[in-house]
């Protein structure tokens, strides 16, 4: 399956030099899986990713909410930075459509609810 980036480059406004440094980003373990690239995945992508958006969602959290002791701030972070919550964030951005690497059998998984 050939997968088109400008969907996902156009919503979030960034457009990549090389579209395979998107694509794996995107591409989950268990879908290289099914498509036979294991070694394809974005596990070591992820792990970076995760440390940069700690860093990003600590600085925010940090400047904008001194209100909150530090008790209070991690669990927010940590609220903020579930993988469920930032799935449905994806789909409620409309990234969903063109995100192909969620197709299991020729169909795409439902979304999440927005709830």
């Amino acid at each position: 399956m050939e997968w088109n980036p400008e969907p996902v480059e156009a919503k979030i406004g960034i457009q990549f030099k090389t579209s395979d440094t998107l694509r794996l980003a995107l591409m989950h373990r268990s879908y290289a899986q099914q498509i036979s690239e294991p070694e394809t995945n974005n596990e070591r992508l992820k792990f970076l990713g995760d440390a940069i958006l700690n860093v990003v969602v600590t600085d925010y959290l940090y400047h904008h909410c001194p209100y909150l002791d530090v008790g209070n701030l991690s669990a927010l972070r940590d609220k903020l930075m579930e993988g469920e919550r930032l799935t449905k964030l994806w789909f409620q951005l409309g990234l969903g459509d063109a995100y192909p690497f969620f197709r299991t059998g020729g169909s795409p998984t439902p979304a999440p609810s927005a709830t």
